[in-house]
């Protein structure tokens, strides 16, 4: 199954700069606790781009997974 299919309210568009800074303002600060911060689609979104396969954006491949473990 396709990680993206979980992520099913997000589009395939990578996030643009600005989403990208609009997103760091919604961050939580390292002091809170993760259990307690809201879920931000476009903050998935980045998250997925970020471990994206680089042949096929709509997938984790296995060198994301990879990274993804090391992170």
């Amino acid at each position: 199954m396709r990680l993206s299919s979980l992520l099913c309210c997000v589009s395939n568009t990578p996030a643009r700069s600005d989403e990208v800074d609009e997103i760091n303002k919604v961050a939580p600060k390292e002091s809170q606790e993760a259990l307690t911060e809201p879920y931000v689609p476009q903050r998935a979104q980045v998250l997925f781009n970020l471990f994206a396969d680089e042949d096929d954006r709509d997938v984790i491949g296995p060198e994301g997974l990879e990274k993804l473990s090391k992170e």
